[in-house]
């Protein structure tokens, strides 16, 4: 048997259950990593590099996208939270998690109001896995 590339300590607590993320970034080495764990651990993964190519793919596929994974920071004029506040507005149940490599504080504050969770670059595969789990999982829903 062949060992995983991304080893992780008690997997089976966050494996995915076939959920569709919309992955959001423009850094593609970090688009592609993100992408590759969340398959590996049980998740389907549309990916875009900006916010106009997320909306292109929300188009066709926003009924069964369970989930944005959006960077806050994004060349163009529409940011993460930004994005993330017109795809709620279409579907309040969608789930969000917005990153940064920026501290929080300087970002736009309306992400705590909306329920986003949030996770600080950089991070490692395995807080990545436990934030999609805990927003897939969370009973709120969007305001």
């Amino acid at each position: 048997m062949v060992e995983s590339p991304i080893s992780l300590t008690n997997p089976i607590l966050i494996r995915g259950n076939n959920e569709l993320i919309l992955l959001v970034e423009d850094d593609i080495q970090v688009l592609r990593l993100a992408k590759l764990i969340l398959e590996e651990y049980g998740y389907q993964v549309l990916s875009a590099a900006n916010s106009i190519e997320a909306l292109r793919v929300w188009e066709t596929n926003m009924a069964k996208i369970n989930l944005l994974f959006s960077d806050v920071v994004m060349p163009g004029k529409i940011s993460g939270i930004e994005l993330a506040n017109l795809l709620t507005k279409e579907k309040p149940e969608l789930k969000v998690v917005i990153t940064s490599g920026y501290n929080m504080e300087m970002i736009d504050k309306g992400y705590q109001a909306k329920n986003f969770e949030f996770l600080p670059k950089p991070y490692t595969p395995m807080d990545l896995l436990k934030i999609i789990h805990l927003a897939l999982s969370s009973s709120h829903k969007q305001l």
